[in-house]
């Protein structure tokens, strides 16, 4: 038997997860006419002056993601491009919608500036490119403008003097696009590379203590005006940023995560009214929105008609791959492999072997095949010239393969889990978990509790006991943390809420004594205080991404799709430890107060209060922490007795604590409090 066995798989499926990933080489005729169509809508976006919606429907597999980074290629270029003021210039923007309906706008922008500051294949970020464009209308150039912007910073030896003369263009531009005066500063900031990591903070939408805004020139965000509302004044402020000649293509993939499940339809409506407020309060926008064809109906149903006419006045549809279609991809992938082609021709086989051309003919037929189901077809008849080597990916059982792609998916997310995630993360994961562990006993509610703001609750859950609600506190500047607390506290006194449950994350202290005093005023009501970990938003991100794969069709075995059902059921009956644990705090009811007596000590704030003094010096003698404490060393024992995860202390002499900032770090063998006191355990 002629083998293959020494050469890689050309066939084996690749699934390209976002437009901004560079997939194999494109064959041009497949999908030619949805390309133009895409094509068209935006030059109807750049000649006709308003915005245009366009409609993708495919089968999951069909090639929707190829077509949007084909079509980001175009828009951006292949390879160096002049910053031209002559020249046609679009921005592009991909986003997976796999957030919650409460956060869809916060989610939007943080894609959005993620995007526009990506540098691009002349290494200039997308943002800078549409700055210069437009500062070239107001001081006049007539050629490359990394050129001219070079020239202008020549012109005075002085910093302070360009600076100047930039300062002056933005506020130009500010007053005839009504940017508003924050957005103006930040960008200021990024456009001469001044406080680049606050500034960029900012305008992704994190969360800021008092000196980083103050550094960057800016105040405290408005109390009275939700986070939602603040991302979407920042994201339409940025389209009008662009102007009349400078199109702005969103790409909207995943929109099917947004639903929990098939009655649930707040999410959907949730993308109709951004979908019209971005027609409302713009005019240069392509909205692409990829749907499946199976799945269209709920999401029509979801939406109000005028958001569905608005997603919908250009419709496109993939169609399955013809023979002629299904040989051009079959060559490209072939590409991949150059030693196959010479094996063939060593051997003296025919053009395509290994693959059997009648058999893959017939799988194609009349009908046409998706490219996905064509490349597995091929790689299956690749393997088929292989000895066996053992278990393939198809004969895997299901839970054992989701097992490992939950353990993959965990550990490429633990470095990208910093503290400000930590709400986008829950808000996201906690509805998921809800209903596959706590089924029929919690409903997410989506009415607003009354006296309550938007930013107070990030989710309310009915169940026979009564009401909880979760607040994440990610506040980094504490005078913006504490009137929460009261509300929510107060909700608690007059009945409005049963339960309060708080959620901050560990490597971020309660600082200040009103938030102090009104978290351990809910405590001492009962409410619970939850810290995320590093190990715990990883898990979470780890499932929503699963569960938002499964949702729009993108997570397969082979080219068989998985369904959100076979996930929910695997998760059931294997779910990690550390999520098991959240979902059980959130919803053990009723749950007595922590501080039984009112002058028991609150060790979490104390923890609080070590972590701010260990912030700067990782390592401090015990002695030393005593004094800067005023507490006893016994009372700082029963802390990190308390806090085994967070803290950690190495016996003398001398004894010291130092604070834990790796994941999974086990706890001493010791006792902490014989650590302390300097006894042996």
């Amino acid at each position: 038997m002629l083998t293959t066995a020494d050469l890689r798989n050309p066939y084996r499926l690749t699934v390209v997860p976002d437009a901004w990933q560079r997939g194999d080489a494109e064959v041009t005729s497949i999908h030619a006419t949805a390309f133009q169509v895409c094509t068209r809508a935006l030059d109807a976006v750049r000649f006709e002056g308003r915005n245009h919606g366009l409609l993708v429907l495919g089968e999951p597999g069909s090639g929707k993601t190829h077509l949007l980074s084909r079509l980001r290629r175009f828009c951006l270029g292949n390879g160096e491009k002049p910053v031209d003021p002559i020249l046609p210039e679009v921005a592009f923007v991909a986003v997976k919608l796999a957030a919650g309906a409460q956060q869809i706008w916060r989610n939007l922008r943080k894609e959005f500036v993620g995007d526009l500051m990506r540098p691009g294949t002349d290494h200039h970020p997308q943002l800078q490119r549409i700055l210069l464009r437009r500062f070239a209308e107001l001081r006049p150039a007539d050629a490359d403008l990394t050129l001219w912007w070079d020239w202008l910073r020549q012109l005075d030896p002085q910093p302070a003097a360009f600076e100047s003369i930039i300062d002056g263009l933005m506020d130009r531009l500010s007053i005839q696009e009504r940017l508003g005066r924050d957005l103006t500063v930040v960008l200021s900031h990024l456009i001469l590379n001044r406080h680049g990591r606050e500034a960029l903070a900012w305008l992704r939408g994190d969360p800021l203590p008092e000196s980083a805004l103050s550094l960057i020139g800016l105040g405290l965000p408005d109390p009275d005006i939700s986070p939602e509302d603040q991302a979407r004044e920042v994201v339409t402020a940025l389209c009008r940023l662009a102007g009349p000649r400078i199109p702005i293509v969103f790409a909207f993939d995943q929109i099917e995560a947004l639903q929990l499940e098939r009655r649930d339809t707040s999410g959907f409506f949730a993308f109709g009214q951004m979908l019209m407020d971005l027609f409302s309060r713009t005019t240069n926008l392509l909205l692409i929105s990829c749907v499946q064809s199976g799945r269209i109906q709920d999401i029509e149903d979801g939406v109000t008609q005028p958001a569905y006419d608005r997603m919908a006045m250009n419709q496109v549809a993939l169609n399955p791959l013809l023979w002629p279609e299904a040989e051009a991809l079959i060559q490209v992938r072939d590409q991949i492999v150059p030693e196959l082609e010479v094996r063939r021709k060593s051997l003296g086989m025919p053009s395509l072997w290994p693959l059997d051309l009648v058999a893959l003919k017939a799988a194609v037929g009349r009908e046409g095949l998706n490219p996905r189901k064509l490349l597995n077809e091929c790689a299956q008849m690749f393997d088929g010239h292989r000895p066996e080597t053992g278990i393939s990916a198809g004969s895997q059982p299901l839970p054992e393969y989701l097992g490992e792609l939950f353990a993959r998916r965990r550990e490429q997310a633990v470095s990208k889990v910093g503290s400000e995630r930590a709400r986008e993360i829950l808000v996201a994961t906690l509805p998921h978990l809800t209903a596959v562990l706590k089924r029929g006993q919690w409903k997410r509610l989506t009415e607003p509790v009354p006296g309550l703001r938007a930013g107070d609750v990030d989710g309310v859950y009915a169940g026979s006991e009564g009401r909880v609600a979760i607040h994440v506190c990610d506040a980094l500047d504490m005078r913006a943390a504490w009137r929460p607390l009261e509300r929510l506290r107060q909700a608690l006194d007059d009945g409005r809420l049963e339960k309060v449950v708080v959620v901050r994350d560990i490597r971020e202290p309660i600082r200040g004594d009103a938030a102090t005093r009104q978290l351990k005023a809910l405590r001492d009501r009962g409410a619970a205080f939850l810290r995320t970990t590093p190990e715990m938003l990883a898990a979470l991100d780890a499932l929503r991404s699963l569960l938002a794969d499964a949702q729009s069709g993108d997570l397969c075995r082979d080219a068989d799709p998985i369904s959100v059902t076979s996930v929910q059921g695997w998760l059931e009956r294997q779910v990690p430890a550390v999520v098991g644990d959240l979902v059980e705090q959130v919803f053990e009811y009723p749950r007595p107060p922590l501080l039984e007596k009112s002058d028991e000590p609150d060790l979490e704030a104390l923890a609080d209060r070590l972590a701010d003094a260990l912030q700067n010096c990782p390592v401090v003698a015990v002695e030393r922490l005593v004094e800067v404490l005023k507490v006893s060393a016994d009372l700082l024992g029963r802390c990190l007795e308390r806090f085994p995860d967070r803290f950690g202390s190495l016996a003398g002499p001398p004894c010291v604590v130092f604070q834990r900032v790796a994941m999974g770090v086990a706890a001493p063998e010791q006792p902490v409090s014989a650590a302390v006191t300097g006894s042996k355990a």
